[in-house]
């Protein structure tokens, strides 16, 4: 490990700061929606007592085919081994930026200089819309955690490593670990001394994702294509994106070990066409690099022109980036309405103010999830008109809801909620169902209410639907044990070249 030096500490320096920032906030930890999925999933696996092909904590009693990978849950699952579920979401969702940060300020210093590491770093924490993906998104948040690691393996021609860290991203997410494929082909036809290496990465690395991937592609069909968002709806953060354009056209120039970077920024155009949204926030990590490559390349033109006081010139530079990039940030922002100039603050102003929603997770959440768990069994179902308030309740009380947070992957035939043990809904759901049924709640014994929340027992003695929990394809103590042999073996392979 090189020795730190002032570039490093100014780095490590922004990490530690957003960090504490983050830390301050905890409150609005988990953020959104995304984690409440991947909660209950990680609670379903530890029921079952490991990996299943078949989810039954959503869409009982039929549940749905189980395609998400998955190296997140099982992570997930790992945790609550000595967590509560809660605490467990809160720390996947808080720890995903600091991480993205470490990540890429590992592969910058170690592939490219410490200034340019520096200045990617400077550039990834700007845009606060990257800084709430990274929290929300969590699968595709670890795959972005993973890439600038597998970036590094290729470049050091540490096959263990590059096969290992591939092979985490492809049981990560179903999409994302392809981009990164995909830009290490491109970057293998360009650069023919890293052919043989890409070549053997991408080869073994899928043969260890075979088996997910067989199960992917003969349930291919039970999956429903969606589109989010518009390829016109954007949130454009000028400056990353102004130095990003100029790096990547310099690495065009430099070649070699400057066309991975470049290759990955293009291959993630792709998700503009699916999901515009989020590839307006998961740019923000190409671009980055790129852009920190020309900052980089500006400071040096600097220093070459300033031979006597050269070096602190320079280094007055970088501090000036450094404030000022932390002050302000102009967005290009477009709507379906037009288009319009902002002026969002970057992501630790944003932090410092502390104007950021806090977490659904909260008292009124808690206590629902306490009347769930005190009126039915294991095994009972219940019906909520906010299914993603159902995924967290199952998260904490391992009951299945007979509802969906995605609807991509769902049984053709759905059981009525009138099977459900227990029904719950809004208060704006039942004004409008006794409009139309004054009937409605016939059948239906109040057992408890939150604010917005009441809670009903079905009266109905005929009730059979239940929760069956299917048997596991892998038991969770061996995805322990292989994902305690990763890290091992990227631990030796990053001492010993293997």
């Amino acid at each position: 490990m090189k020795k730190l030096n002032r570039y490093d500490l100014l780095a490590l320096g922004i990490i530690v700061v957003s960090t504490l920032l983050s830390l301050k906030r905890l409150n609005i930890f988990p953020v959104f929606v995304d984690i409440f999925y991947h909660m209950s999933t990680a609670k379903g696996f530890d029921m079952a007592g490991g990996v299943v092909l078949h989810d039954f904590w959503e869409f009982a009693p039929l549940g749905r085919t189980h395609l998400y990978p998955p190296l997140l849950h099982v992570i997930m699952a790992f945790m609550y081994e000595f967590l509560p579920m809660v605490t467990v979401g809160k720390i996947i969702s808080f720890i995903m930026f600091p991480l993205v940060q470490l990540s890429v300020f590992f592969y910058t210093r170690e592939i490219f200089d410490r200034k340019t590491a520096f200045y990617v770093v400077l550039l990834i924490t700007i845009p606060f819309n990257f800084y709430r993906s990274q929290a929300l998104t969590n699968a595709t948040s670890l795959v972005l955690v993973l890439t600038p690691l597998i970036f590094w393996a290729v470049e050091k021609n540490k096959l263990l490593s590059s096969v290992i860290l591939m092979s985490l991203a492809l049981y990560t997410h179903i999409s994302m670990p392809h981009i990164v494929g995909a830009a290490l082909i491109i970057y293998a036809v360009l650069n023919k001394d890293k052919r043989k290496m890409v070549m053997k990465t991408l080869a073994f690395s899928y043969l260890l994702f075979l088996p997910w991937m067989i199960h992917i592609l003969i349930n291919y069909g039970e999956m429903t294509s969606e589109t989010f968002g518009t390829i016109l709806q954007s949130e454009i953060h000028l400056i990353p994106m102004f130095f990003g354009f100029i790096g990547l056209v310099y690495c065009f120039l430099k070649k070699k070990h400057y066309y991975l970077p470049a290759m990955y920024f293009l291959s993630m155009i792709v998700i503009l066409y699916k999901y515009p949204m989020r590839f307006w926030a998961h740019i923000a990590l190409g671009i980055s690099i790129l852009g920190g490559i020309s900052l980089s390349e500006i400071e040096n033109s600097i220093l070459r022109n300033q031979k006597r006081y050269g070096l602190r010139i320079g280094f007055v530079v970088a501090i000036l980036f450094l404030i000022g990039f932390n002050l302000f940030d102009p967005v290009f922002s477009t709507t379906p309405l037009g288009n319009e100039f902002e002026n969002k603050n970057p992501t630790i102003l944003t932090l410092a103010k502390g104007n950021i929603a806090p977490s659904l997770i909260t008292q009124e959440t808690m206590d629902l999830c306490r009347i769930v768990e005190s009126n039915i069994e294991p095994d009972d179902i219940f019906f909520i008109t906010n299914p993603t308030i159902g995924c967290l309740i199952t998260s904490v009380t391992g009951r299945s809801q007979m509802q969906g947070m995605w609807h991509e992957v769902q049984p053709d035939l759905k059981t009525p909620p009138s099977a459900a043990k227990l029904f719950i809904a809004d208060t704006n759901f039942l004004n409008e169902a006794k409009k139309r049924n004054p009937d409605f709640l016939r059948n239906l014994t109040y057992v408890g209410r939150t604010e917005r929340y009441i809670v009903f027992l079905q009266e109905n003695k005929f009730i059979t639907a239940k929760s069956k929990i299917p048997n596991t394809v892998f038991p969770k103590i061996l995805a322990y044990i292989l994902l305690f042999l990763s890290f091992v073996g990227l631990i030796i392979d990053h001492r010993f070249k293997l």
